[in-house]
């Protein structure tokens, strides 16, 4: 009797110890879960308990819910090989899978998606309790904003100094990686800026064992891809990106990667990009992403003022200059009636309204007389007289020796044909006077550059002809 009463006492032990156990799993699961939380409960190698949301969720990105029915440390390979998106919560359950308690957090992220997870697993003398809850972030979004916000704090205060400070860009940057790579949130960073022929200028870039400087890179690489596209973009590995062909990927370290890559703006003008790299696939969070969109702007402002930025803008505009003005008269020349006649929207072409076709009278003769210096400076005197008579809007274009086109901004026959006498008049009464013929028309949109300039040029030898007889 006795040893059955004390029997008895032993079973009703373990139940109660059973019970408190399934309390204090029910607290925790009530204390964090909401109306869209997906949970599991595992008791040893056996579901406990399943709602039935989470099998769709599981379904939904491709995870077989089955597998899990005899959940044991030999199956964590098999688990890291076929959900690779989850190998970090794995490794970390092997490396801890004796420890009496192991709690994980993180949050992962898919195309159109995202997800937090808790993981709680607990041993007692004979069992082992799970727990698994995944809540959808964007359905929590202001509780999930919160935490975003605190990840401002996370930022040392010294970063907001150094990028207002005289301290370079390269330093400024670095001084970054090493915090991200300390946190264990990065192993990569790279910025680059584009040059006015197309090229990239790596101004920092910490991949692996290599640290780059003000390298230039000619090829149209990931970096390129993000600044021409000017978008925000994550890849969760970079072995299986799919971009266009012009573009190549230069991996310097033979592993998978996750990579987040965020343009760099001033004045809503993309001008660079940083990459933010990890060893790993879908390594990075929506946390990690609000994080890497701070220092991005962080490194924007610190490259508008310094030296980088400054080199960049007066380097543009030099280069931007040799390729559209003349270099004897100042006038535009052919690169720039393309660009304007040929790139501008349909809408700022309609503004010209009227073209002129002139040529020089007997340049030839005045070159052969007097000379080429002689014949320069009677270019350039007809240029700079012609611009004093044009309005700010209108152009005067070099087309080539001692012809010229000029278009005149929202004008008409009659208006434009006294402008021509007034450079006529002002032309042959300065020191170096020439004659001109010319033709002049509406120009129309509708037809290509090279079909206005034929009709307006027939027109102006049709003048030129006339003085000959």
């Amino acid at each position: 009797m006795l040893i059955f009463l004390f029997i008895l006492a032993l079973t009703l032990i373990s139940l109660l110890f059973y019970i408190v156990r399934i309390i204090k799993l029910t607290k925790l699961l009530y204390s964090t879960a909401k109306s869209d939380s997906y949970v599991i409960i595992l008791k040893n190698s056996k579901i406990l308990y399943c709602n039935k949301s989470i099998k769709e969720i599981f379904e939904k990105h491709g995870i077989d819910i089955n597998d899990f029915k005899n959940f044991s440390y030999k199956k964590i390979n098999f688990y890291t090989n076929k959900y690779p998106f989850l190998k970090d919560f794995f490794e970390k359950l092997s490396a801890n899978f004796k420890e009496k308690l192991f709690e994980y957090e993180t949050t992962i992220s898919f195309s159109d998606e995202s997800y937090k997870i808790k993981f709680r697993r607990e041993k007692s003398k004979t069992n082992v309790y799970s727990v698994l809850l995944i809540t959808n972030v964007f359905s929590n979004i202001k509780e999930y904003t919160d935490e975003l916000i605190s990840s401002i704090y996370k930022i040392p205060e010294e970063f907001f100094n150094l990028t207002t400070s005289d301290t370079s860009t390269y330093e400024l940057v670095d001084y970054f990686f090493n915090f991200l790579s300390s946190q264990n949130i990065i192993d990569s960073l790279a910025v680059g800026i584009r040059q006015i022929d197309g090229s990239i200028n790596i101004i920092y870039g910490k991949i692996g064992d290599r640290k780059l400087k003000n390298f230039i890179v000619k090829d149209k690489t990931l970096i390129s891809y993000v600044i021409d596209t000017g978008k925000k973009l994550y890849v969760k590995n970079l072995d299986e990106i799919n971009f266009p062909k012009e573009y190549k990927l230069m991996k310097i370290i033979d592993k998978p990667y996750s990579m987040y890559g965020i343009p760099l703006l001033i004045e809503k003008k993309v001008f660079g990009a940083v990459l933010f790299e990890k060893e790993g696939i879908n390594k990075f969070t929506l946390k990690d992403f609000h994080l890497f969109e701070i220092l991005a702007f962080l490194i924007s402002i610190s490259i508008k003022l310094k030296n980088e930025y400054q080199i960049l803008y007066k380097s543009s505009k030099e280069n931007l200059r040799k390729a559209i003005i003349d270099p004897l008269t100042n006038a535009y020349n052919r690169n720039y009636l393309y660009e304007i006649l040929y790139k501008k929207p349909k809408k700022e072409k309609s503004k010209y309204k009227v073209v002129i076709f002139l040529d020089l009278d007997n340049f030839k003769y005045i070159n052969d007389k007097y000379g080429h210096i002689y014949g320069d400076k009677v270019l350039k005197n007809f240029v700079k007289i012609t611009k004093r008579v044009l309005r700010r809007n209108d152009l005067i274009i070099r087309y080539g020796g001692d012809e010229f086109l000029i278009l005149l901004h929202n004008s008409n026959i009659e208006n434009s044909e006294s402008v021509i006498q007034r450079i006529r008049k002002m032309v042959l009464d300065s020191e170096f006077k020439v004659d001109f013929s010319y033709g002049l028309m509406y120009f129309d949109p509708e037809k290509n550059i090279e079909e206005n300039i034929k009709i307006v040029d027939r027109k102006m030898y049709e003048m030129k002809s006339k003085k000959k007889t």
